[in-house]
């Protein structure tokens, strides 16, 4: 896999480790090589990303998920706007519909856990997460 720096052209992978979240680049394999990378940021095309990432079933990119739409029991509670990671769970920053913010005077964002206990399923084609619990989240936030 190949990223795009502003300063150092191309990088490809020479070797990653997973379990240590450490990434050794060709033409940057000792120490003193790879320190003028520290705080350089990484870019990939949207097309290489996905032709890169192999994901399991059930799993998504983030970019991917941003924008869907959350529906529960066939209410649309908002729409994805960004994605935290909170120790090793991932939170949906969504922004609430307009039509309840205005209708039922609640929180204009708030966050789902995105886990099985609120995530029923998702539809990254209809660009749609269906949710279960999620409106209870929103009228406590």
């Amino acid at each position: 896999m190949k990223f795009e720096t502003a300063t150092h052209g191309q990088l490809a992978i020479n070797r990653y480790d997973f379990a240590k979240g450490l990434v050794r680049f060709v033409g940057f394999e000792n120490l003193e090589s790879a320190k003028c990378l520290t705080n350089v940021w990484l870019y990939a095309t949207p097309e290489q990303t996905k032709a890169n990432c192999i994901l399991k079933e059930g799993q998504y990119l983030w970019s991917d998920i941003i924008g869907c739409i959350i529906i529960e029991n066939g209410i649309i509670l908002g729409k994805v706007k960004a994605i935290d990671r909170l120790g090793d769970t991932d939170y949906l920053q969504i922004e609430t519909s307009f039509k309840l913010t205005s209708k039922h005077k609640l929180s204009s964002h708030f966050l789902i856990p995105y886990i099985k206990r609120y995530i029923v399923s998702v539809d990254i084609a209809q660009k749609t997460i269906t949710t279960k619990d999620a409106k209870d989240i929103l009228e406590a936030s």
